[in-house]
């Protein structure tokens, strides 16, 4: 047997501890590329270049990436090849632990800073109120329902963007008031948002939530009483729809008509006739007839001015109505 011929060869890959793989025998120890150890007297043939088809007789040949190739073991005789075999896995181990640290460094160094934790009172939270839970969650029981004058002691009550007066026009809910509310949509510059669409109407009307409050108009001169339907969950914004929508589909009472002046009678006729040539609505007169040609949503804002000049109910919550022409 040639001094460079040795057992089978092993894989890499095979997981076994090195204890194991050590106490596999050879029958002779196998020279490296340059040098070769042999009893007296053998004919010893130095390896200058390994054959490419050859297992792998040193560590330091093994490949960067894909699959390990099988190697020789060191015979278990030849106590220099084993220390330098030993040396050259412990040196591969420790290379690539310090690629492993370098990488998981990295990614510490590019992982994006947590948020920062509030400070002051306990219930100045803004992750809970804001990031967490948000002011227009749907549902009962997310948040507690106050009265509506101790809501206003608090600071000004917030009225949901889907109700409140828009800024611009690409920013607001579309809502032919002579329809019903649910094909209203949410317009934005991105996009629009179908208030059929799960929950988009069941959101809280206002921050805090409160169990009622009234609608008022320039347009008209009668008040819309709002009263949440789920106590727990306070007044919608399905209840505040809801509510103007019944309340402009019912039928004009004939004393209202009658008060009106001549010209303002006759646009509402003019109108209800327009209204029925084209189909639309319900037939008769309507209340949304009493507006003419404002048959657009233009949402709730909060007057205080028009409030306290209207009505002496400091105790409840008053929001004023306005309409738009398309």
């Amino acid at each position: 047997m040639d001094p460079d011929e040795a057992g089978e060869p092993l894989n890499f890959e095979s997981h076994k501890p090195l204890r194991s793989i050590l106490k596999q025998s050879a029958p002779r120890p196998i020279p490296s590329r340059f040098t070769a150890h042999a009893p007296s007297g053998s004919r010893i043939r130095i390896h200058d270049q390994p054959h490419p088809n050859h297992p792998l007789r040193d560590v330091s040949e093994l490949p960067n990436a894909g699959p390990t190739p099988a190697f020789y073991l060191p015979a278990m005789d030849d106590v220099e090849q084993l220390e330098a075999f030993t040396f050259q896995i412990a040196a591969q181990l420790r290379v690539r632990r310090l690629a492993q640290e370098e990488a998981r460094r990295k990614e510490e160094e590019n992982r994006p800073p947590p948020l920062p934790r509030p400070t002051g009172k306990p219930d100045e939270f803004p992750e809970f109120s804001v990031i967490l839970m948000g002011k227009w969650v749907p549902g009962p029981d997310l948040g507690p329902v106050l009265h509506p004058s101790f809501a206003k002691s608090l600071g000004p009550i917030t009225l949901n963007p889907l109700l409140a007066s828009p800024f611009s026009d690409q920013r607001r809910l579309h809502w032919d008031i002579r329809f019903y509310f649910e094909d209203a949509k949410y317009v934005t510059p991105q996009r629009e948002i179908p208030l059929s669409i799960p929950n988009a109407h069941l959101q809280p009307a206002t921050a805090p939530r409160i169990p009622r409050l009234s609608i008022i108009s320039r347009s008209f001169s009668w008040s819309m009483q709002v009263n949440a339907r789920i106590a727990p969950a306070g007044v919608t914004v399905y209840d505040v729809l809801d509510t103007i929508c019944r309340i402009l589909q019912m039928v004009l009472a004939d004393r209202d008509l009658r008060n009106t002046n001549a010209s303002h009678r006759s646009a509402i006729i003019s109108a209800a006739e327009a209204r029925a040539s084209q189909s639309i609505g319900p037939p008769g007169i309507r209340v949304f007839d009493w507006l003419t040609k404002a048959t657009q949503f233009g949402g709730l804002v909060h007057d205080p001015d028009h409030v306290e000049t209207s009505f002496l109910r400091p105790d409840e919550a008053f929001f004023v109505l306005s309409f738009d022409v398309p």
